[in-house]
């Protein structure tokens, strides 16, 4: 028997040869092609875990974002809270809970969340945390563990070089000194926070600056020197389109000049504030400039 041109002495030992081949093929592919399908499917399962595993993540950080707006808004602080939003779960997770309790108002309940959060964060991720603790202290009036806080915070951002948590630490001290009536102390460190602010670019932060140091001057019953700032505040709010930011600070200049007696100014700028309110749905802020102008007006 010739098989290619060569001669096979034993034509039942080939054919056996060649059936054991396909039978070693056959099982083969019969193990390769089941193994192939079930790593593809392993891989697909996989790939969607990890989408959907993105889209939680993307919706709890997402929510821990508006929640720190809401309190923003309502306690009328901007909140420094660095990469908290985008930090691994061990880190994220009680950050998350923390800023929901202080958005329902539960500070004590927040502070143990955000020092589950501290064991695992790092840099200026603690920076943020002491500046979070620090405002649940503040609100409800606990001034020295505010203090103590929020100078931990700028000790550390001092420490890692954060120079915005840095600004941040010393933007709410001066606030925390202003509600201690220790005025000249208030002004050195929102000072301080603008300098920084501006050396950094942070415009929004200088804008809040601006803002505060109006707001201590205001106090003082410089009144021409608040309203230097709070002019500077609106003007560079206006730059930036943060209509919350203008409105907060025409109203500010509106208490101004009705202290000052001149009530057709004071007016104006109540009813300019308004119209910003309106627009974007401040209803806390719409009442109390209502109460304004009524008051101007004799109402």
């Amino acid at each position: 028997m010739r098989i290619f041109g060569y001669e096979i002495i034993d034509p039942a030992l080939f054919w056996t040869i060649v059936l054991g081949v396909a039978a070693i093929l056959v099982a083969l592919f019969a193990y390769i092609l089941p193994r192939r399908t079930r790593l593809r499917e392993e891989e697909e399962e996989r790939l969607r875990r990890i989408e959907e595993d993105t889209k939680v993540a993307k919706k709890e950080s997402k929510e821990a974002n508006e929640n720190v707006k809401l309190i923003e808004k309502h306690l009328g602080i901007p909140i420094y809270v660095d990469g908290l939003p985008k930090a691994d779960p061990p880190v994220f997770d009680p950050f998350a809970k923390g800023v929901k309790l202080m958005a329902e108002y539960k500070w004590d309940e927040a502070v143990i969340e955000f020092k589950q959060s501290m064991k695992e964060a790092k840099a200026s991720q603690l920076v943020a945390l002491y500046n979070l603790i620090g405002l649940c202290y503040y609100t409800p009036g606990k001034l020295d563990l505010t203090l103590e806080n929020w100078n931990k915070s700028l000790s550390l951002a001092r420490e890692f070089n954060d120079r915005e948590g840095e600004a941040s630490a010393l933007g709410n001290l001066g606030i925390v000194y202003k509600t201690r009536g220790e005025l000249d102390r208030a002004i050195k460190y929102h000072q301080d926070a603008l300098k920084i602010d501006r050396e950094i670019g942070n415009k929004k932060g200088e804008a809040e600056d601006l803002g505060n140091l109006g707001n201590v001057y205001k106090t003082r019953g410089e009144l021409d020197k608040a309203i230097k700032y709070y002019e500077d505040a609106l003007k560079l709010n206006q730059e930036l389109g943060r209509k919350e930011g203008m409105a907060n600070q025409l109203g500010n200049l509106g208490l101004i000049f009705e202290e000052k007696g001149e009530k057709e100014k004071a007016l104006k700028y109540f009813e300019d504030a308004l119209k910003l309110f309106t627009q974007i749905g401040a209803q806390r802020e719409i009442e109390t400039v209502k109460e304004s102008i009524k008051r101007l007006k004799g109402e």
